[in-house]
């Protein structure tokens, strides 16, 4: 996701943080393209390694003293093969990028957020409900992001949501997958954008695609939070509730 549509929202700052140093500097002036005053951080970090997570969240508290938003970002999609085929460490790379990643800035962002008010966007997927046991451990890392979320929302100054960003072409989109591709990267930064509104609180915990409409989700607010939807749960009835 690059952050032209935050660009656009005119923040006080952007922190971009990736491994690729080279990345970054084209994400920064895509950025600024859309908002040249915008002051851009760039801070290469892997996310696998607390250390230089930790690097990088000292690096924000030096400049601001805390972040309001977090976008974790950061994935991969490898190890694409039936479960007794496997090799180990690649089917892992999915838990250690896109699980792990993801517990570790969150960790360091609570940190510095203390009692304001934060918003935590964790990039998921459709593929967190794909059943393809050749893709099990790319979906199961991204339900376990949707889950994550989930069990955080008790936080009354933090809204945390899974976002799916659409079907976008990208490095961890297959190619078979393009033609399909019919959303962008402006939509998904602006689904991001919209999630840090006081409008879009009710979604905490929740998941959201970035292709759904925001004005349909506000209109059924009432409807969602009554009825417990969007959220990771179990269908059925169990214990005593089954004899009522």
């Amino acid at each position: 996701m690059q952050p032209r549509q935050f660009a656009r929202a005119k923040p006080k700052a952007i922190v971009i943080a990736a491994r690729n140093a080279e990345k970054l500097k084209e994400t920064e002036a895509l950025a600024l393209e859309v908002e040249p005053t915008v002051e851009i951080v760039r801070v290469p970090t892997d996310v696998t390694k607390e250390d230089s997570v930790k690097s990088l969240f000292d690096t924000v508290q030096q400049k601001f003293g805390r972040a309001d938003v977090l976008v974790n970002n950061a994935g991969v999609s490898v190890g694409h093969t039936n479960v007794d085929m496997m090799e180990l460490d690649d089917y892992w790379q999915n838990f250690e990028v896109n699980v792990k990643g993801v517990l570790l800035t969150t960790k360091y962002f609570l940190r510095l957020l203390g009692d304001a008010t934060g918003t935590i966007i964790n990039i998921s997927s459709q593929a967190a409900w794909n059943e393809p046991e050749v893709s099990a451990g790319y979906c199961l890392s991204k339900l376990a992001i949707v889950k994550l979320c989930r069990q955080m929302s008790w936080r009354p100054n933090v809204s945390v949501v899974a976002l799916h960003p659409g079907t976008v072409k990208s490095d961890i989109v297959p190619e078979f997958f393009w033609r399909f591709a019919e959303d962008t990267p402006a939509l998904a930064g602006g689904t991001a954008v919209w999630l840090t509104t006081e409008e879009a609180r009710f979604m905490s915990g929740r998941f959201i695609s970035a292709n759904w409409c925001v004005k349909e989700l506000v209109a059924r607010k009432e409807e969602i939070e009554q009825e417990g939807l969007c959220k990771v749960g179990m269908i059925g009835t169990v214990g005593l509730d089954q004899f009522k």
